[in-house]
């Protein structure tokens, strides 16, 4: 019955990636800048922080006002899928658990928005981006309680045109890059060094490690799609070898290889060819 079992495993997994092949994860990392309130006495100031942001690339954007006229307009995606921080022993994390392709909530709590600006005297009008909000609210912290995560960033690059999707890096992250957690309780602000399109392939329960768990939760999803499903997300990040969508024994063995102590695994290790990494 393993045959079969296997199969019809892998059949179940690529249907799910196929499904969940606009997302795609944004890992942030930094330092804290400086700690107001009670939480000053869990985390200090200079402390490495990271995390990730889960984002539909699929989701459609709400325009309000018009630059040329205006002056200034906004372009928002309420496509914030999931998101997770950790620093010094504290940690916090959020899933929307929405379909794809529909808003996450449209009240702000989910959004990517995109700032634009007019940069000429009317009646010209060149238009730019001068900044990007993430923000995501609320996250549950067992030891925070709930929190919300904003970031302020820049593109480096500004674009002759509005972005009509979420836009790509590279990222102005400089200096003074604004980023927060916040509750009513405390707030961290972080000094964030970078931004980028996470190398997540492997990483099924989105913990920012590839390590045994995920590999048992591969196994047990094959062993028993039904009974042992992937976490949410999980069968976009599944496959480390081969195809995008073909999670199955073979990214097993890859794994297990990667993950083996002793001397480094022979070639070719996990692979960034998971739905995650290439169907945003």
């Amino acid at each position: 019955m393993t045959g079969p079992r296997i199969a019809l495993a892998a059949l179940w997994l690529s249907a799910a990636v196929t499904a969940r092949a606009a997302e795609t994860q944004w890992r942030f990392d930094g330092t804290v800048d400086s700690v107001y309130g009670p939480w000053s006495q869990l985390i200090s100031a200079g402390a490495p922080i990271r995390g990730l942001f889960v984002l539909d690339r699929s989701v459609s954007y709400v325009q309000q006002g018009d630059p040329c006229t205006d002056g200034a307009a906004t372009r928002s995606f309420f496509a914030l899928r999931a998101a997770q921080f950790s620093v010094a022993g504290v940690s916090g994390s959020a899933t929307t658990g929405v379909p794809p392709g529909v808003d996450c909530a449209p009240d702000g709590a989910c959004s990517v928005v995109v700032n634009l600006q007019n940069e000429l005297d009317p009646p010209g009008c060149r238009v730019s981006v001068y900044e990007v909000d993430f923000d995501v609210s609320p996250l549950a912290s067992a030891q925070l309680g709930p929190v919300s995560l904003t970031f302020f960033l820049a593109p480096a690059l500004s674009p002759p045109a509005f972005y009509a999707t979420i836009p790509d890096p590279p990222w102005a992250i400089a200096t003074g890059t604004s980023a927060m957690i916040q509750s009513a309780q405390g707030e961290i602000v972080i000094a964030v060094s970078s931004l980028t399109r996470d190398q997540v392939c492997g990483d099924i329960d989105l913990d920012l490690d590839v390590d045994a768990t995920d590999l048992a939760l591969l196994r047990a999803a094959l062993a028993n799609p039904a009974g042992a499903p992937l976490p949410p997300g999980g069968a976009a990040r599944c496959s480390v070898i081969g195809g995008a969508t073909d999670c199955d024994v073979v990214d097993v063995a890859v794994l297990k290889r990667a993950l083996s102590p002793g001397p480094p695994a022979l070639p070719p290790g996990v692979q960034q060819v998971c739905a995650a990494m290439n169907g945003g």
